[in-house]
This record gives C-alpha cells, sequence and structure tokens, in this order.
C-alpha cells in the first residue's frame, strides 16, 4: 500500500524550522567576500533563493580561483537555494561535498534527506533520517518521517515501533492512520481497525483514512463493515471512483450482485480499469 502524500510534506516542515543556522556562520574572510556573501544573506532571507545562489556561486568561484579552502557555510546555503529553486541534482551535489566534510551536521543531513526525497530515493532519505536521529534524539518529527520510510519499503515492524513512539507526544490523525498500515501488515486487524477509528475521531474530512478502512475490512471478509467505512467516506467524496469499486465488491459479495455491478460500472466509467475484470465475472451475464 502507498503511503498518504501528506505523510511526504512532514520533512518539508522540518526543513523550514531547522534551517537557520548555518545562514549566520560564517568563515573568516576578505571584505568583498563578506560584502559578497551579507548580498547574498539578505536576498536568502527574503526567499529570494535564485539572486542569492548567484552569489554564493561567485563566492566559491572566487575560493576556487585563489586556491582557498572551501566555504562550507556558502556551500551549504547554496544548496538550499538550488533545493528551493527545484534544481535537486545541483543541490545532491553540493550537499554531498558538505555533509562529507561536516558528517556530523544536523541541519545537512536534513536539507539532504529532503532533496533524496524529492529525487525519490529512499534508501538515501533513511541514511540521513538515521544520523539525525542519532544527532537529536528521539524527536517526534523525525522519527515520524522515519516511519513513513519505513511504510514505503513495507518495514511495519520498525514503522510500528516508531511511530508508537510519536503517539507518545499527543494525538495526531495521520500517525493513527499510518499506525493502521503497520498494524494491518503485522497481522493485527484488530489493532489496525481501533487506530483507522481512531484517526476517524480525530479528522473526519480525510478520505484516505475510509478507504484503508474498507480496503482491510475486505481483506478480512467484514463486508458490512467496508460499507460502513465507504458510506462515511461518500460524504466527502460521493462520486469517487475508488468507494463506488470497493463498494461494488463488497454488495457483490453480500450477494447484492445489481447494486454491486452499478457501483462496478461507475468504477469502471471512472477509469478503473480492474473493475472490468469484476464486470466481466458477476455482472455480463447478470439477468435483469
Amino acid at each position: 500500500m502507498t503511503v498518504p502524500r501528506s505523510m511526504k510534506k512532514v520533512a518539508r516542515k522540518l526543513f523550514i524550522v531547522w534551517l537557520g543556522f548555518y545562514a549566520t556562520v560564517s568563515q573568516a574572510q576578505s571584505p568583498t567576500i563578506s560584502s559578497w556573501e551579507a548580498k547574498a544573506d539578505t536576498l536568502y532571507k527574503s526567499e529570494k533563493f535564485g539572486e542569492a545562489e548567484i552569489w554564493y556561486s561567485k563566492i566559491l568561484s572566487e575560493a576556487r580561483k585563489k586556491g582557498e579552502e572551501i566555504p562550507y557555510t556558502v556551500l551549504y546555503k547554496r544548496g538550499v537555494c538550488y533545493f528551493s529553486t527545484e534544481q535537486f541534482d545541483k543541490a545532491e551535489a553540493d550537499l554531498n561535498v558538505f555533509v562529507q566534510a561536516n558528517p556530523s551536521s544536523f541541519q545537512g543531513r536534513i536539507l539532504r534527506g529532503l532533496i533524496y526525497q524529492a529525487l525519490e530515493n529512499p534508501d538515501g532519505q533513511l541514511k540521513d533520517v538515521n544520523a539525525a536521529i542519532q544527532l537529536q534524539g528521539n524527536n517526534p518529527n523525525l522519527l515520524r518521517w522515519r516511519g513513513g520510510l519505513y511504510l514505503q519499503r513495507e518495514e511495519y515492524d520498525s514503522a510500528k515501533h516508531d511511530l508508537l513512539i510519536v503517539r507518545q507526544f499527543g494525538d495526531d490523525p495521520e500517525v493513527e492512520m499510518n499506525l493502521g498500515m503497520a498494524y494491518f501488515n503485522t497481522h493485527k486487524p484488530d489493532s489496525a481497525f481501533l487506530s483507522i477509528n481512531r484517526s476517524i475521531e480525530l479528522n473526519a474530512t480525510n478520505l484516505s483514512v475510509y478507504l484503508y478502512g474498507a480496503t482491510f475490512s475486505l481483506q478480512e471478509e467484514r463486508y458490512e463493515q467496508a460499507l460502513q467505512y465507504l458510506k462515511l467516506g461518500q460524504r466527502i467524496d460521493p462520486q469517487n471512483p475508488s468507494i463506488q469499486f470497493y463498494k461494488g465488491i463488497s454488495l457483490i459479495e453480500l450477494k447484492r450482485e445489481k447494486e454491486g455491478c452499478s457501483c462496478l460500472g461507475k468504477a469502471f466509467v471512472a477509469g478503473m480499469d480492474e473493475a472490468g475484470d469484476y464486470l466481466q465475472q458477476y455482472c455480463w451475464n447478470l439477468e435483469d
């Protein structure tokens, strides 16, 4: 099962919180270079990242020409600029150099983890998130991030371990939903449904949690229960094709073929090709 898109937003929120340190730290440098960096930092803090990157690149180029040591704080800030302007390959190149020289940099690990997220490299993300956790301990935001990565990797016991720690810091509907996924995939369906229901109590407007509840119910052959989740989900999105698809399967399993086939037909017309197999098997020869 896929991890909800909202889980992927967590790291960007972390980035905003943990960014600032290297924006104000600098190595000793000439007055000219200092003025360039001050100008770049002003643009950086104003989130004019494209303009700031030009000045940071100028500083780095000047250091190379003079054979000086790389000003790593400038390299980091240019990496931020590249990341913020979605030049992820360039951002990765800068952060690889930065992290190699500063392996204990918390900010560097977070930023490179975000870059790996953008580049869809979960292994790289996990490496840097693990390093950040070692540096800062059981930060709930980091554990939430890592828990999401474990879900993507289908390492459900590890995901459950992290998410149960995060739960101790307060109620969170997304944590409960993801715990439901972890519980279900570690063969604990009753605990999964408790987490799904708790997620609904905390946020009744998230369609994904109803779909998870329905699919878990179908796999457990709890068809009436699946219909209850889908009925609640329809209040949010009445025409949702996934709801029609799962509703159709549930109704057919309950021997309510005509209703089920009607739902499957709607799902198929809406573009869910997998509904076609059920229509062929259960509906095409159905008598009026």
